[in-house]
């Protein structure tokens, strides 16, 4: 029975990743490994981030949210956000960054209900957050933005 429900739970974790994915294939996904926490990160770029020298950062708001909900509908699916932004007005020298909140996922489907874990309501301080927005800056800065720029 433990072996069933486990096949399950991760089949429907493949199902949920892989619309998400299809829906949201424009952003890059990563994992930050710091000595206390993993921090999960998504970058969008028109060029890829090698060719980006600046950086625009997507600070969210107070709320267990995550950035984007699928909901399936007859004809299809809807995507909503929480960043109020258009992608495609974003220049072209800038990869904009969105810093997922501890045990929030990048995206959830919403006939799931999310709920947020414990540890979510755990971290949720400022000064949390911040140091985890200034790892990400540093590490993109220093390993993957080949030629950063400031404006």
């Amino acid at each position: 029975m433990k072996v069933t429900v486990f096949i399950l739970i991760f089949l429907f974790s493949i199902q949920l990743k892989a619309q998400c994915a299809k829906e949201l294939n424009i952003f890059e996904h990563f994992q930050l490994a710091t000595e206390t926490d993993t921090i999960q990160y998504s970058i969008y770029t028109k060029n890829g981030i090698e060719l980006t020298t600046k950086l625009l950062i997507f600070v969210q708001g107070s709320g267990a949210f995550p950035f984007y909900e699928i909901e399936k509908i007859t004809d299809g699916t809807v995507t909503t956000s929480t960043m109020p932004f258009e992608l495609e007005m974003i220049p072209d020298e800038y990869a904009f960054l969105l810093i997922s909140k501890k045990g929030i996922p990048f995206c959830t489907l919403k006939e799931d209900q999310f709920k947020a874990p414990k540890e979510f309501y755990e971290t949720e301080g400022l000064d949390y957050r911040a140091n985890r927005i200034s790892a990400v800056i540093d590490y993109l800065i220093h390993n993957q933005i080949t030629n950063p720029k400031k404006s």
